[in-house]
């Protein structure tokens, strides 16, 4: 997953450099393999499960900083989406730097679960999550403007980093959508799985 990563931000030539945060040996020693090196290490107040992941990326801006080394832009890759493509980063740097005022851009795809069907609350108190604004046949007359934050590709202005503590900008941020398939996020065994099976098929990249 971190080799799928650092590949799709090396497919980007927009990107000036590739940074890899961790606290990890292996971690660390994987990415010197595949031609990303340097003397950071990130500190273990910032390396558990409850960091934040901001409080990295600000702490990794500050070392840069301090070695002379400033950005006006940061792309967070995580190596948890690794069916991202060069493609996809490329595509999404370019429309962020296409709008010169803008300060966030997210990646997303449609959702798989349409609002109009999900729920939300427990037995005997629930609600619906959204409804149409009048009578629908089917999926078909769905509106398509529902979309799952996938966490594949995070771009943002330092500045705005620095000054929101944030990557997304609500209600403002970019949207750069992205096949289903290409957004899957992994965190649990199965997901993994699955993301393997979607590389078997061969045609993900497809659009």
């Amino acid at each position: 997953m971190l080799q799928r990563a650092i590949e799709s931000a090396k497919g980007c030539s927009r990107i000036d450099l590739i940074f890899l945060s961790s606290d990890d040996e292996e971690i660390l020693s994987a990415g010197r393999a595949l031609g990303v090196y340097s003397d950071y290490r990130r500190p273990p107040e910032l390396s558990g499960d409850k960091a934040s992941l901001v409080d990295t990326v600000i702490h990794a801006l500050d070392w840069l900083a301090a070695t002379g080394e400033r950005y006006d832009i940061v792309v967070l890759l995580q190596p948890t989406s690794p069916l991202r493509s060069a493609e996809d980063v490329a595509a999404a740097m370019e429309k962020f730097l296409a709008m010169p005022d803008a300060q966030t851009l997210v990646s997303v795809h449609r959702m798989r679960e349409h609002p109009f069907e999900c729920l939300q609350g427990d037995s005997g108190n629930w609600g619906w999550l959204a409804q149409p604004a009048g009578p629908t046949s089917g999926r078909q007359d769905y509106p398509d403007s529902y979309y799952f934050v996938n966490g594949a590709i995070y771009i943002a202005s330092v500045e705005f980093i620095r000054r929101e503590h944030q990557f997304i900008e609500t209600g403002a941020a970019m949207l750069h959508v992205m096949p289903q398939e290409r957004g899957v996020d992994i965190d649990e065994p199965d997901q993994l799985q699955f993301a393997e099976w979607l590389l078997t098929k061969g045609d993900i990249y497809a659009e």
